[in-house]
């Protein structure tokens, strides 16, 4: 069992907007104009931005687990730029107003990082995967080197990262994109249990597993 992680229910992300949502509805009150309405507001941007705990009862520590909520879109075989190997490639769209917390899908350290600045399209556009901001780690492994690729989604222009300088725990969160579609690239040895279409859930899911080193 991990030890149990303590962290605010909403994440820091959030904080400016709703402070000034809570603003507004103090200020609705006192001058008694439609204070409902900003606190519906209030309420709806307290769930956009909730930040659960998360910790899965699954022990086995080649365990990958799901990065962040959403749904399967595909599971394919793919190459890129940064491994001469054919890779499995897990692609997780996160949902428009869901939790956007990314987690780290297994122990690992980041051994690189490439971060672009760029637009905030919908996935469904032909250009996103061109233009939209993007962010690539370069991850170290028991099970082996991975990559994890962040992509922008309409809600969030910019993809923020956390402490990566320090080594990550197995469900630990690593960053913040709201709506954002991830992509796991993977040795071809990882056994995945999950299927295209499921809805999984960030530092919960199990995806699959790594191979053993023995």
């Amino acid at each position: 069992m991990q030890p149990k992680r303590y962290t605010f229910i909403i994440a820091r992300e959030g904080w400016p907007i709703l402070g000034v949502a809570l603003a507004f509805w103090m200020l609705a009150l006192w001058m008694e104009f439609l204070p409902w309405v900003f606190f519906v507001i209030v309420l709806f941007l307290g769930w956009v931005y909730r930040n659960p705990e998360r910790i899965t009862d699954e022990e086995d520590k080649l365990a990958l687990l799901a990065p962040i909520d959403g749904k399967i879109s595909s599971i394919e075989q793919c190459r890129i730029e940064a491994s001469d190997e054919k890779l499995l490639c897990v692609h997780i769209e996160g949902q428009a107003f869901g939790i956007g917390v990314l987690r780290a899908p297994a122990c690992f350290t980041c051994k690189g990082l490439r971060l672009r600045d760029g637009l905030n399209l919908a996935h469904d556009t032909a250009q996103a995967p061109l233009l939209n901001a993007r962010l690539r780690l370069h991850c170290e492994a028991r099970g082996g080197d991975f990559w994890i690729g962040v992509q922008a989604g309409p809600l969030m222009k910019h993809i923020i990262t956390y402490n990566l300088k320090k080594p990550f725990r197995m469900g630990d969160r690593f960053g913040f994109g709201l709506g954002a579609k991830v992509s796991l690239y993977l040795p071809s040895s990882v056994r995945i249990r999950a299927n295209v279409g499921d809805k999984v859930y960030g530092g919960e899911s199990v995806l699959g597993y790594f191979k053993s080193e023995k």
